[in-house]
């Protein structure tokens, strides 16, 4: 790497020189052979830089024009008209959407519109997903990539048993733990199965 003091040193006058003249026909060749864009350092055609100056020129011109008359303005007197004013306040019961007007044609827009769900909680809610509860449990069947499809309805100290990937019975927690099982062992399976479907229909 050549230094700032070497090309400023004049001893070295006829070195910068030729190493120049060597620059300049590096970069003839890689022009030649494709390897500079062809147009670095023209973005623009002729044309084009012509009417960027124009436009740049009327921009200018207009910005001119502009304040000269804000000046002349100022200079006659003017004074902004909210100088001073406090602006009106727009929040809460001043906001344009709760003026009368803006209510009566809200009013209209939704009229014959009746939502049934509004005011019901828990249960009673068309939106109700089982709370808490069955809201974890999804969570973590969601986390063992397995489906949730209830057969039967959920009760107090219920735990959800999996008779498949896909469906599930509430049983009794003392039932789910009488019989160690797992899904991908179809010998466990067959067992609390068993004793599940008894426990359904009642049977001994």
């Amino acid at each position: 790497m050549v230094n700032k003091e070497w090309f400023e040193n004049p001893a070295n006058a006829e070195k910068v020189m030729l190493w120049k003249q060597k620059q300049s026909e590096t970069r003839k060749r890689l022009y030649v052979e494709g390897l500079i864009h062809p147009m670095k350092g023209k973005h623009h055609t002729d044309e084009a830089r012509r009417i960027i100056g124009e436009k740049n020129a009327a921009n200018k011109e207009s910005h001119i024009k502009q304040s000269e008359t804000m000046n002349r303005k100022f200079s006659e007197g003017y004074v902004n008209p909210m100088k001073g004013k406090k602006r009106p306040d727009m929040s809460g019961e001043n906001s344009p959407s709760k003026r009368p007007e803006a209510r009566n044609k809200n009013s209209e827009a939704h009229k014959g519109y009746r939502n049934f769900n509004y005011g019901k909680k828990g249960n009673l809610s068309l939106f109700w997903k089982g709370g808490p509860i069955l809201s974890m449990a999804r969570k973590e069947l969601n986390r063992r990539n397995l489906g949730f499809v209830p057969l039967n309805q959920y009760f107090n100290d219920a735990d959800g048993h999996h008779i498949d990937k896909e469906h599930i019975i509430y049983i009794p927690r003392e039932l789910h733990h009488s019989v160690w099982h797992r899904l991908n062992r179809p010998e466990t399976m067959e067992r609390i199965n068993t004793k599940v479907y008894c426990w359904l229909l009642g049977l001994k």
